[in-house]
């Protein structure tokens, strides 16, 4: 059974992977089946690491602490999230990119009308209800800062009766476009959606005022949450190229698990035209369209001869047989060829045992042919 590789080994990979926004989003691919399995490895590593956050901080602090076990609470969030050393989120990880989709955040509505509310405030100093949404805090008859819950009711009344949204992101259209710009196809930017779509859910199931008040403990689960939801749909978008005809899977996963889809393996299919000779005949086809399929060579020019090639086993090797006329004589024969793959074209070898017939003769035909195969723009199943 092959190793499988750490998730660590899977992030340092994706400093080298990173890829450049692209002019149009298109389906995934098989060639993209690297970047994909890449950004599953890197959702189940910081799902991991802010699980284990989470359950840090609530056995040091609580899961919803007050007073001074609150401030120790969010100094260490704000440790986990913002630092680089051992132990923090982004441990081992490049900085993103400016631009990049993981620079994006979930921002709701009510969190941009309440920094517009704080902006003019402290532009006029007056406490204005006119504009945006105040914090829905205040003081008491002691100092001590309490919710002002009848002013927070008041305003999600308000926004409601409005048939508003306080947790729908502030630009719908620019949040899901800035997700996706970055991303190398589009099922790993709708991952990205998926993720920040649970922390809108959880905003509107807990409510736009409790939401802002989380604790960090309850932050934290809800990128645990995020996170799960982001692997999921990476582990779907995987086994969807996998079912592409393209595709050739070589290693399939060993579970239905997100992270069982780490162990997959692929090969990407190309489509070629072949050209070349042997024996004094040119051979051309207009298309190969799998290699680990039958297909067929036709001559040209004076020569009429097929070649049926047959592929046996693993590999793109096998066997064909030969017939046909050529300036008065017949042909035929048999033989093994192989194919090999490389990054830009690929070669196909014939090694035959035949018989040419000619008004004067029988001529063995013995040997080996090297044809060209040069990969198409598009394969012809697309």
């Amino acid at each position: 059974m092959p190793h499988k590789p750490s998730l660590a080994a899977w992030l340092f990979a994706a400093v080298l992977g990173f890829a450049p926004p692209a002019a149009a989003l298109d389906a995934c691919k098989c060639e993209d089946f690297s970047e994909l399995q890449i950004s599953l490895a890197q959702a189940l590593l910081l799902k991991s690491r802010f699980s284990q956050k989470a359950a840090e901080i609530a056995a040091a602090h609580g899961e919803n602490p007050t007073g001074s076990a609150l401030a120790g609470a969010r100094r260490a969030f704000d440790d986990f999230v913002k630092g680089t050393g051992e132990g923090t989120a982004g441990h081992g990880l490049r900085p993103a990119p400016a631009g990049s989709p993981e620079r994006v955040e979930y921002v709701n509505r009510g969190t941009v009308e309440q920094e517009r509310w704080l902006k003019d405030f402290n532009r006029t100093g007056r406490s204005s209800d006119s504009v945006g949404i105040r914090a829905g805090m205040r003081y008491n008859e002691v100092g001590e800062l309490v919710v002002d819950q009848a002013y927070r009711d008041k305003v999600s009344n308000e926004w409601k009766k409005a048939g508003k949204n306080l947790c729908e992101p502030a630009d719908p259209k620019g949040f899901t476009d800035s997700l996706s710009a970055g991303a190398r196809c589009a099922g790993i930017a709708k991952a990205l959606i998926e993720h920040e779509r649970v922390h809108q859910q959880t905003c509107e199931k807990m409510g736009f005022w409790a939401f802002g008040d989380r604790s960090p403990h309850q932050i934290l689960q809800d990128e645990v949450r995020a996170y799960s939801r982001q692997a999921e749909v990476l582990a779907g978008e995987i086994q969807r190229v996998m079912g592409l005809k393209r595709t050739r899977v070589i290693e399939k996963p060993k579970g239905a698990c997100p992270e069982c889809y780490l162990e997959a393996k692929v090969e990407c299919l190309r489509s070629y035209h072949v050209n070349g000779a042997k024996g004094g005949i040119v051979f051309r086809q207009g298309l190969v369209c799998n290699v680990y399929k039958p297909f067929s060579l036709k001559s040209v020019g004076m020569s009429k001869v097929d070649f049926a090639m047959t592929p046996k086993g693993e590999a793109p090797a096998g066997s064909y047989s030969y017939s046909g006329t050529t300036t008065g004589a017949k042909f035929s024969g048999s033989g093994l060829y192989s194919i090999a793959v490389g990054e830009n074209d690929a070669k196909i070898t014939l090694y035959s045992e035949g018989v040419a017939d000619t008004p004067k003769a029988r001529v063995q035909d013995k040997g080996a042919g090297t044809f060209t195969m040069t990969p198409l723009e598009k394969n012809c199943d697309e």
